[in-house]
């Protein structure tokens, strides 16, 4: 995703996310597989996982894949994908920080935290969602945001908890700033 590059050069360059780093992969149980990111990018850590995490779940039926201390992943569905090219099912959640006010509110209290799960198909996927817990992923908001462009309403709520009813977003999906 091209529009992540600018905000991920910022992060290396602040040192917020270390990108030098190589993950420890574990396998603390026979269906549970970790990759300790060490604070880099959550790319390498899962492809350094993946392979394990296919090999326990073949060998047991289901097993799990967790990434620790990690930069965002950006599109977790990517992921789930790769796990359905492998003929299994594959489900994500990750979490992330509070921008989501809920119905009726106005305090952020849930990040936009996707979910994806793919199920293999014949040479494609036969199903595939990939969604957030917001009206929208904030990287739309915060694109449009950056383009100078209004969002359509519903997509975030003032500080005082009113829709905004389509303009130019100041906060996120529920933000208060």
């Amino acid at each position: 995703m091209v529009y992540c590059l600018e905000s991920y050069c910022t992060q290396l360059a602040s040192g917020r996310v270390n990108g030098t780093v190589d993950p420890v992969v574990s396998r603390a149980r026979p269906g549970a597989v970790m990759s300790d990111a060490c604070f880099g990018f959550a790319q390498p850590a899962f492809a350094a996982t993946m392979p394990m995490a296919i090999d326990a779940t073949r060998e047991n039926g289901a097993a799990t894949l967790a990434v620790a201390h990690a930069h965002t992943c950006t599109s977790l569905g990517y992921f789930t994908e790769q796990i359905a090219a492998e003929g299994l099912i594959g489900m994500g959640f990750t979490n992330a920080s509070p921008v989501v006010a809920p119905p009726g509110g106005k305090t952020a209290v849930i990040g936009t935290n996707p979910i994806a799960m793919t199920v293999p198909g014949d040479g494609a996927p036969a199903w595939h969602f990939y969604f957030s817990t917001s009206a929208v992923a904030l990287g739309k908001i915060t694109m449009a945001k950056a383009a100078g462009k209004p969002i359509p309403p519903g997509w975030a709520v003032d500080a005082d908890g009113h829709n905004i009813p389509g303009g130019r977003p100041e906060g996120g999906v529920g933000q208060r700033r």
